[in-house]
């Protein structure tokens, strides 16, 4: 429980789902005039262009429209602290060489409204066209729906109105250039996180973080527990936050860190006696806020921060102190409310916010999409498959025909069925004779299925002309998912091998196993440097934005605190620099990079590694064989790499180390985790990231994680040590013989007793 005391008493509002969180009453108290700063009139450089191209706004390389009223909408979000002043799109687009130059043209759309018409000239048409068209800002709206609609016509006579000359093709790289100017919104916990994370921005969060020169490890800490909570509400977008010492940002948003005795040079902040939160207008009289997390001492700092992640939504007013605040309750195994529940069966309406986003409409619509996020420890050895239990409804089509409904699982195929007549026996009718439900059970092959997925639904009823002329150009087809159909996910065992960068890479595991990182430790050098803590500040985003929830249990430490920490996982940032941690390790560990120096164990590609089943596990911990052999090189262009191996204070305990050649260039780790088409390419325990490239690679040296049931325990170790199964069966074989010798002897004993 929290209770708040706030400047401004307004209606608590929930702006972070999943929390379960209870507030008790919160009261008003005077704000001294000190406490709050004055809103400083806005400068006139708050003003920006952002351009952006339609393929970033979630669309693909191209986007082709067909028929004649076809069209595309691309979604865009504008900041609340944000209003559009001057807005055009240049717009690059193919049309079909068919179509009839007076009769069709291009509608361009804004939230319903037409604010102009292409037309298609028969000179450039079959060619890509650009053409820069004005839009007017007055129309613009906190979410709002670009539209390119066709128009499209190939003859003055009868005319299908789905004919496949019927096209015109829209360039992803078509760009929409905003003129923004920034509004002082006036300072109020109650927005949050807006200004300082706005849902409505589709762009990478970029957040400084600000902190005094002399910072303690408890200061470091909250900043992780505020990072991992922006990173969680960033989502897919990414966060960053960029750590500056001693100095605020320019004319930007950032996240001040300060204690009585601590806190950052050019910022005046009043002491206080109890943990406290703010916003405060910029000092350099900007439209910019800060966000202050604030207490008497490291203790109460780290209070506010963990009330902030988690009881956000009882703050009001520009102040407020926290006068109790009890933590959540420690988390179990794999319960991120990010991932899909195993104990029960998952329904598919629990994976979307908005009912209608399981809803389709026409002939071939856009595939209804739902993200799936699944614990990466789920271990589906020897499983037929995933049960989907598929509830849909949809049109019938007038007639037997190809109509089609297809289940795919991250663009691959898992099951096709054919959308019949209502008049069939397997299809139910709900009375109006229109419409059509049913129920199909279906198996997803393990082998699809990633600790992210998208699964995919995509409708498609045959077009049926009745006759010359007699044909419209309506679309009523209409298609749906129940929300009621379920995934069954329970008893799958946990259990996977490790070290398994990818898994790492996808999400947070193993330290993600309790989603508030509650067996997690960080480990910074003994002197970090601002790069140091922009990494570990980058992967706390990460871990957020994998569970769903602030990690506001994580223990950060410095490498000469381990034992502290001896039953964690440990998350080591610059380890392996200056000749410290790592390097203590070297011998057991696959690879240590210090400057230009470069060491790597004997690694196999995975791209050409072929693991032998007749391998022994290797002995666990600080009890491994080092390898045979190192290679040791001098370089000098910027490297780095992640590092996965099991914990040598802990057996059992996993270990990843971020390393590179210079502090500096630790982004490139983070940085690269960020990016879906780099995280696709990392597995194994060793990934190298230089000059563009990524190389995963396997040193051989494994453990295991989780817990297999005894019979699948049994089988998975014969199935990995061929030899130990003939051993076996050699030895049942032998049982056999001695036991059959013995029962034949006893029955010839029994008969010669007779006689």
């Amino acid at each position: 429980m929290s209770s708040f005391n706030s400047s401004t008493p307004v209606p608590a509002r929930n702006r972070l789902r999943g929390l379960v969180f209870l507030c008790c009453a919160f009261c008003a108290a005077g704000a001294s005039a000190q406490d709050v700063a004055p809103t400083a009139p806005a400068k006139a450089d708050d003003e920006q262009t952002v351009s952006f191209q339609l393929q970033e706004l979630g669309g693909h390389a191209a986007e082709e429209i067909r028929g004649v009223d076809g069209l595309y909408t691309w979604p865009l979000g504008l900041r609340l602290d944000q209003s559009v002043v001057g807005a055009k799109l240049q717009l690059r687009y193919t049309a079909s060489p068919a179509l009839l130059p007076e009769l069709s043209h291009l509608k361009i759309r804004l939230n319903g409204e037409t604010l102009s018409a292409v037309p298609l000239s028969r000179e450039a048409s079959g060619t890509e066209v650009s053409r820069e068209v004005a839009l007017d800002p007055g129309y613009f709206t906190d979410y709002n729906q670009l539209t390119v609609q066709l128009i499209g016509h190939y003859t003055t006579d009868c005319e299908d109105p789905l004919h496949t000359s019927l096209w015109a093709s829209i360039s992803g790289k078509s760009r929409l250039e905003l003129r923004l100017h920034r509004l002082p919104l006036t300072p109020d916990l109650a927005t949050l996180p807006v200004p300082f994370f706005d849902p409505r921005d589709v762009r990478r969060l970029n957040l400084p973080f600000v902190f005094a020169g002399n910072r303690s490890l408890d200061l470091l800490k909250a900043g992780g527990i505020v990072a991992s909570w922006f990173g969680a509400l960033a989502d897919y977008r990414g966060a960053e936050f960029p750590v500056l010492i001693d100095r605020l940002p320019d004319a930007t948003h950032a996240v001040v860190f300060a204690t009585n005795a601590d806190h950052p040079a050019g910022l005046s902040l009043p002491a206080v006696s109890q943990p406290t939160l703010r916003v405060l207008a910029h000092p350099d009289g900007s439209a910019a806020r800060l966000l202050v997390i604030q207490g008497r001492d490291d203790a109460q700092l780290l209070t506010a921060a963990a009330a902030l992640a988690s009881g956000q939504s009882a703050l009001t007013g520009a102040v407020a102190t926290i006068e109790h605040f009890e933590p959540l309750p420690p988390r179990q195994v794999d319960d991120a409310p990010r991932w899909a529940r195993t104990d029960v069966p998952v329904k598919l309406g629990s994976l979307i916010n908005d009912p209608l986003a399981l809803q389709a409409s026409g002939h071939a619509p856009m595939p209804i999409a739902l993200d799936l996020h699944l614990p990466p420890d789920l271990f589906y050895w020897n499983l037929k498959g995933v049960p989907l239990k598929l509830i849909y409804r949809y049109t019938p089509p007038t007639q037997d025909d190809n109509s089609m409904l297809t289940v795919t699982m991250n663009e691959q195929l898992v099951r096709s069925f054919r959308l019949r007549p209502v008049a069939e026996k397997s299809v139910l009718d709900l009375g109006d004779g229109q419409d059509a439900k049913s129920e199909r059970e279906l198996l997803i092959p393990p082998f699809q299925l990633q600790p992210i997925n998208q699964l995919q639904f995509r409708f498609a009823v045959d077009y049926h002309r009745p006759g010359p002329c007699r044909d419209s150009g309506m679309d009523l087809v209409r298609s749906a998912i129940d929300p009621e159909s379920t995934l069954d996910l329970t008893g799958i065992p946990h259990y996977v091998e490790m070290p398994n960068l990818e898994r790492f890479a996808n999400a947070g595991y193993p330290f993600t196993r309790y989603a508030d990182l509650s067996q997690t430790a960080l480990v910074l050098p003994r002197a970090e440097t601002a790069d140091d803590i922009e990494a570990a500040l980058a992967l706390m985003g990460l871990m957020g934005r994998a569970t769903g929830l602030a990690a506001t249990a994580a223990a950060w430490v410095r490498e000469d605190q381990l034992d502290t920490v001896r039953d964690r996982d440990l998350l080591i940032i610059g380890g392996g620099l200056g000749g410290s941690l790592l390097h203590t390790w070297n011998k057991t560990l696959p690879g240590v990079i210090d400057g230009m120096h470069h060491e790597l164990s004997v690694l196999s590609s995975l791209a050409s590694r072929a693991d032998t089943l007749w391998e022994h596990r290797p002995r666990r911990g600080a009890e491994r064989n080092p390898s045979a052999w190192r290679l040791a090189a001098q370089g000098e262009g910027p490297l780095a790499a992640l590092i996965g191996f099991e914990s040598p204070l802990r057996s059992g305990r996993s270990a990843v180390a971020v390393v590179a050649s210079s502090r500096e260039h630790q982004s490139l780790v983070w940085k690269a985790l960020g990016d879906p088409g780099v995280v696709a390419l990392m597995h194994g325990d060793v990934v190298i990231l230089r000059d563009g490239h990524v190389e995963s690679y396997d040193s051989g040296n494994h453990y295991s994680l989780g817990h297999l049931p005894f019979w699948s325990g049994l089988w998975w170790l014969f199935s990995q040590h061929l030899p130990l199964l003939a051993g076996a069966a050699v030895l049942a074989a032998l049982l056999a013989a001695f036991w059959l010798r013995w029962a034949l002897r006893r029955v010839a004993e029994r008969r010669l007793a007779r006689r």
